[in-house]
């Protein structure tokens, strides 16, 4: 009472009139519906609560039109049998739960009611997949179902992954129980998934009335559920933490393709990922809550540029319910403070969606935002450059003189596919500790490429030529297509995306183009590039 009485003092002295009875709102609503600093998105009040000017309006047109040039945004087709399947999927997900309920010896009305869900969350859930994308998922079930009735099956239930199997519409089901968030990946109707799972300690799970935000969810639970459920817990919550659902949208959509083209883009290689990404535009847009995307865009860039790291990043105030998970505590944990660049979750527990970004990809982030500040600011607001100018694809292939790169082999795709994996996960490591060698400047390229049949039977060709390379160009050609049976690191001919020597300047042999340079791996095999040491271009 005393602060709304001070607030409506204020008031009054400010403006020099009192409130006349019956008009205007009452003492209580003053300080919140008349001063809209007073009310805050996030953790602080806004920085500008401007409205769009007509320069303003016009910049965002341009922006919506060129990104739809970008082919970001799915068909509507593709939207609607995207709809068909997850309601397919849910489906599927529905029985597999009542027949596990019933041969743990429910009735089959009380494994009805006992119900469980299906929700997805990432991109999807954030509404900014594109063309193509993936879907995470997750089932939660109540708790007579466990998690080895989904992925192992128990009790005479089979395991959720055979269950799949026997559906027409999907191919390479591939479960991977002892993943650190167990998973099982599948195809349907070529739209691919991961599917995660998580056991509640709730007798019943109604899915029109669950709400994945409530804190309760997480009580008596392991931690494979929990980290199973924080994907839809963050997705829910960053929708819910931001002033217009929409424009954060349309700024994440612009955000991550700019990312993506740059190649700042992919949390195993030590760069934020769509989680990271997502809250860093939300953060954003909590600071200017009436902008159009075009203004935020901008300001995105020149928020970020400036920001003074570790200093987390935050959409709300990080609690510790005491649920017995590890909450991200920078003051208290000593290896929560070494983070490089913290940006945390907002739902309990708080985690750093960023641990994987180290110094020199931090480095690679900063110098990319100075670039989207520095283009916004001077030229594409003022109309004197495109938009597509900020996304335009990274020079990394021709930017070095001196590349690394990582190649991997395998006699069949199975083994290939886990063996990617595995190396993607170790290349963080590698360039920690190339970043121990003093006096090198490491740049990775966050991307695996894969060279066609066509690449590699003409790399055959050349193998079996004696005639050397007589041409920068040619030299390009024969890393973009390089030899199955040569030695990767031996062959004058396959150049590696990744630099290495600080005073080194441009070379012939760099690739003239990233989609050449995007094959220079053999048999089969893709590189994941690590550059070193800036030159002039």
């Amino acid at each position: 009472h005393t602060f709304f009485l001070f607030a409506y003092l204020k008031r009054v002295y400010e403006t020099g009139t009192w409130m006349q009875k019956g008009s205007g709102p009452s003492v209580a609503d003053t300080s919140s519906s008349q001063d809209p600093l007073l009310q805050k998105w996030g953790v602080t009040a806004p920085l500008s609560l401007a409205g769009p000017a007509e320069q303003d309006s016009r910049n965002n047109e341009l922006l919506l039109l060129e990104l739809r040039e970008e082919q970001v945004y799915e068909s509507k087709e593709e939207a609607q049998h995207r709809e068909l399947v997850i309601m397919e999927l849910r489906n599927v997900v529905r029985q597999w739960l009542i027949d596990a309920s019933v041969r743990k010896g429910f009735s089959r009305e009380l494994a009805v009611e006992s119900g469980g869900a299906l929700f997805p969350f990432g991109s999807y859930r954030l509404g900014v997949h594109g063309p193509g994308a993936d879907i995470d998922a997750v089932v939660v079930a109540p708790r007579h179902i466990e998690r080895d009735h989904f992925f192992y099956g128990k009790d005479n239930t089979s395991p959720f992954h055979e269950y799949l199997g026997k559906q027409p519409k999907v191919s390479d089901v591939q479960p991977v129980p002892d993943a650190y968030v167990p998973v099982i990946k599948f195809t349907w109707a070529g739209i691919q998934f991961d599917l995660l799972f998580a056991r509640l300690a709730h007798s019943k799970i109604d899915p029109l009335t669950f709400n994945t935000l409530e804190d309760r969810n997480l009580s008596g639970v392991d931690e494979q559920t929990q980290r199973s459920l924080n994907g839809t817990r963050v997705a829910d919550k960053i929708l819910k933490s931001v002033p217009d659902v929409e424009t954060f949208r349309t700024v994440l959509r612009v955000i991550k393709h700019w990312a993506k083209q740059r190649g700042v883009h992919g949390n195993v290689f030590g760069f934020p990922g769509g989680v990271a990404w997502a809250l860093l535009v939300a953060r954003v847009c909590q600071l200017y809550p009436n902008a159009l995307p075009s203004t935020i865009v901008a300001r995105f860039f020149k928020f970020w540029a400036m920001w003074k790291w570790p200093n987390p990043v935050v959409l709300d105030v990080i609690v510790d319910l005491k649920y017995g998970f590890r909450v991200w505590d920078s003051k208290n944990d000593l290896k929560d403070r070494k983070d490089i660049a913290p940006v945390i979750t907002p739902t309990y527990p708080g985690m750093n969606s960023t641990y994987n970004v180290s110094t020199s990809t931090l480095t690679t982030l900063q110098e990319e935002w100075k670039r989207g500040q520095q283009l916004c600011d001077n030229y594409i607001l003022s109309g004197q450059k495109p938009w597509k100018e900020l996304w335009r694809k990274s020079d990394f292939f021709v930017r070095y003189a001196n590349y690394l790169q990582v190649s991997i082999f395998a006699d069949n795709e199975a083994d290939f596919l886990r063996w990617q994996g595995f190396i993607e996960s170790k290349l963080r490591q590698l360039v920690l500790r190339l970043e121990m060698v003093s006096h090198l400047f490491i740049h990775t390229f966050p991307k695996c490429f894969r060279p066609t049949r066509r690449d590699l039977e003409l790399n055959e060709a050349q193998a079996l030529s004696e005639e050397p390379p007589s041409s920068p160009s040619h030299v390009s050609r024969s890393a973009a297509t390089p030899s199955t049976t040569a030695d990767p690191l031996a062959s004058p001919r396959l150049s590696s995306p990744t630099r290495a020597s600080p005073s080194s300047s441009s070379s012939s042999t760099s690739s003239s183009s990233s989609d050449a340079a995007a094959s220079a791996f053999p048999k089969d095999g893709p590189g994941a590039p690590v550059g070193n040491g800036p030159s002039n271009p």
